[in-house]
């Protein structure tokens, strides 16, 4: 191994653990990293070209399936002859890839990357604390650190969670250490908690749930333990008056019952996603197969405002708050395969690695987080958008490439 190659795996090391480490600081972080990582494949391009491995990322689950979205939405647009403005959402899935194929060619250490995201779950409950216990969620640096987002806020720090969780299975070589690992795994939890969405805590428990059931890892007693320590744990944060998730369900509840179709705000979170699962089934129920065209729902709600279906200040809403649905109506089924394939594709793949590594190897633990990941955005996308903005469709995307290749890195070298 030359000192130039030991340059290049040093570096990607530490530009994989860069996105976990500093994505609380500044919500362009992902751009930046994306940005970062194909400056560093074209850097080294002379000594990634020389290796095959590079070339298996292409015709990966992970690389087939963020292909398929992409030709999928070219084709919808291609028949409706729309703006492509939104297929720079899906295009930024595949400029990811390079980040995977340099980390199966150089083989950096994923030590550094999950160590940065027990660092990362750290900074995440101190700006929760920060931005809600201590300074009421008014605090000049809110647009800087992206909590005025709370939605994407609460699912990056759901995912963190579900890397820390993953890495405890990782080699005791590779393994961060534990007391780091118990630190990152409570500021995610405290980041969740105080962020206080409601998708999240679906989104979070049941992969989590799954993993510890199915996991020879847990026993019986310790299932039931931790089982019954968490339900009684949300259980005192839902009916403790005053703390921020009894707080959010009786807001929800409130709503719920007010709730008059076709006359919710803006502001009614529950209404007015109600009526756009109306607006969108309509939509669908209209055009099956290739929808209104990508990009369009907020074009095509005019008809349903003069029909009393929605009201004109739940225009603002913009989008059903539910990517499958979103794919329905503005794509039909063709856009409900396109969006299947960004997530069926890494899970194929991650289950794969668990399966033929076990999860506690390299490969297996590498594979579990992407399995995590993948559940936590599949169960989020459907009650809030995700791969509508681009800072979380980035994130997604170059999480899963960077574990993709930390995956098959252990892989080829388990054999």
């Amino acid at each position: 191994m030359t000192s130039a190659f030991r340059d290049r795996q040093f570096v990607a090391a530490w530009l994989a653990a860069a996105l976990p480490g500093l994505i609380f600081f500044h919500h362009r972080v992902p751009v930046f990293i994306l940005l970062a990582w194909l400056v560093f494949h074209a850097w080294s391009w002379k000594t990634l070209r020389q290796e095959r491995d590079g070339r298996s990322v292409l015709r990966s689950p992970i690389a087939l399936g963020f292909a398929t979205n992409t030709a999928v939405l070219a084709v919808l647009f291609l028949i409706h002859r729309d703006n492509w403005h939104p297929l720079d959402h899906s295009t930024r899935l595949l400029l990811a890839l390079p980040a995977m194929a340099a980390i199966v060619i150089l083989r950096p250490s994923c030590r550094p990357y999950f160590t940065a995201a027990a660092f990362g779950g750290i900074v995440a409950g101190a700006v929760a604390v920060w931005e809600v216990l201590i300074t009421a969620g008014v605090a000049p640096s809110d647009p800087i650190l992206g909590f005025s987002n709370r939605s994407k806020f609460s699912y990056v720090s759901a995912s963190v969670l579900m890397l820390l969780c993953a890495a405890s299975c990782l080699p005791g070589d590779e393994r961060p250490d534990r007391p780091w690992l118990v630190l990152g795994i409570a500021g995610a939890l405290v980041a969740i908690v105080l962020a206080n969405a409601r998708s999240i805590w679906i989104a979070t428990v049941i992969p989590l749930t799954i993993w510890m059931w199915s996991s020879p890892r847990f026993s019986l007693a310790s299932r039931v333990r931790i089982t019954g320590g968490s339900a009684l744990l949300m259980a005192a944060l839902a009916l403790t008056p005053g703390s921020p998730v009894n707080d959010r369900i009786m807001l929800g509840l409130q709503q719920y019952e007010q709730y008059r179709p076709g006359q919710a705000m803006f502001d009614d979170s529950i209404g007015s996603r109600l009526d756009m699962l109306q607006v969108g089934l309509s939509m669908f129920r209209e055009h099956p197969w290739v929808g209104v065209g990508p990009g369009q729902f907020t074009e095509e709600l005019a008809p349903y405002v003069d029909s009393g279906m929605i009201s004109a200040d739940a225009l603002r809403v913009g989008n059903p708050h539910n990517e499958y649905l979103s794919a329905l109506a503005t794509g039909g089924v063709i856009g409900l395969l396109g969006l299947m394939a960004v997530l069926a594709g890494p899970l194929l793949y991650f289950a794969g690695s668990i399966r033929r590594s076990g999860a506690s190897s390299r490969s297996g633990a590498c594979g579990l987080a992407g399995v995590l990941v993948v559940g936590l955005t599949a169960i989020f996308s459907a009650m809030d958008p995700l791969f509508h903005v681009h800072f979380s469709t980035i994130y997604y995307a170059l999480t899963i490439a960077i574990l993709g290749g930390f995956a098959d890195t252990a892989r080829r070298a388990a054999a």
